[in-house]
């Protein structure tokens, strides 16, 4: 029966321990824990003695240490209690402090829809704004959107917005003058953030981090339909660069290919360069063409696009290397 008892109080105990969540409740939690626990280690010390020793404890220290496990026991039922009638969903799942997460945007009949994705507890609220043109205008909206089994979303109409890139920021704040997080959510990452960690958490101005999550390049209605009405005003900028007194004779086309290739092609005049100016005009003009491609949307992401020059052969002249610069053929 003794036995018995213990394996219910211990069971008792932990409940309590996996349903806390206020602050307060949680201290106090810890204490009526930590003397339980004790009281329970000198009642079976008690029982130890007088089973294998023979030794009778005093009267007046039993009590004493019945009276401390009795009062904790009670404590720690009422936090397990108390702790289920306010929601604290967090603890049913080994949440961490590493923040993770992503915006994943669905475009459908003028519509956006930014699904958020989070490994953050129930309640969490994320500041998420998309932003765009409409006109000549900066178009913004902005909606405060709880998470719930680590996913929410934002729904915008976008139907008078310009066509081009859209960018996303679904900010998981802790700093903000309009709204707090919740209490679960303060006593997991701090009441600023403080607690926060991972790739996602940036600093913010209360000494304490914020969870950004950012899609920088939400092709709307979609990149193949950009490209296409793009391409003319592309190819117009091209042969008004082809034409500059610096360039002009030297550099005779810039193709786009596939896995956004770019391609630079270059006239005979280029073998009349010297090693040293070919390797300057080439780390000169990658940078520019990549950047000009990118604004007419003729290729994805200018940072990792490889451009490389060309004969008009079709054989390389100048390749990138992997770590900057580029390798002249000769």
């Amino acid at each position: 029966m003794f036995i018995k008892s213990i394996i219910v109080i211990i069971l008792i105990s932990i409940t309590g321990y996996i349903f806390k969540q206020d602050t307060f409740l949680l201290g106090l939690s810890y204490i009526s824990g930590i003397l339980f626990y004790l009281g329970l280690i000198a009642l079976i010390v008690f029982w130890i003695l007088k089973k294998f020793k023979n030794k009778e404890i005093a009267v007046e220290r039993r009590k004493k240490v019945n009276f401390i496990v009795g009062i904790s026991l009670v404590a720690q039922i009422f936090f397990s209690f108390s702790g289920i009638a306010v929601k604290t969903d967090f603890n049913k799942v080994n949440y961490s402090t590493n923040f993770e997460g992503k915006v994943v945007p669905e475009i459908s009949e003028k519509k956006i829809k930014l699904n958020i994705e989070a490994n953050v507890p129930d309640g969490a609220i994320f500041e998420t704004t998309l932003m765009g043109k409409r006109g000549k205008e900066i178009a913004v909206t902005t909606q405060n959107i709880a998470i719930k089994d680590g996913k929410g979303e934002l729904i915008v109409d976008i139907s008078d917005w310009n066509y081009g890139y859209l960018t996303a920021i679904s900010n998981f704040k802790f700093n903000s003058n309009k709204f707090e997080q919740p209490e679960n959510i303060k006593v997991l990452y701090g009441k600023v953030g403080e607690r926060m960690e991972g790739t996602f958490a940036i600093k913010n101005t209360s000494n304490g981090y914020n969870g950004v999550l950012k899609y920088e390049k939400i092709a709307y209605p979609n990149f193949e339909f950009l490209k296409e009405n793009n391409e003319e005003n592309f190819r117009n900028i091209i042969k008004e660069i082809l034409l500059e007194k610096t360039i002009k004779n030297l550099i005779v086309d810039v193709k786009i290919l596939e896995l956004d290739r770019i391609e630079i092609i270059v006239s005979k005049k280029w073998y009349y360069l010297s090693k040293t100016q070919k390797q300057q005009l080439a780390e000169q003009l990658a940078p520019v063409f990549r950047e000009l491609a990118a604004q007419n949307y003729q290729i994805k992401n200018e940072i990792i696009a490889p451009l490389f020059f060309m004969n008009s052969a079709g054989e390389e002249v100048a390749s990138p290397n992997m770590f900057g610069g580029y390798n002249i053929k000769e």
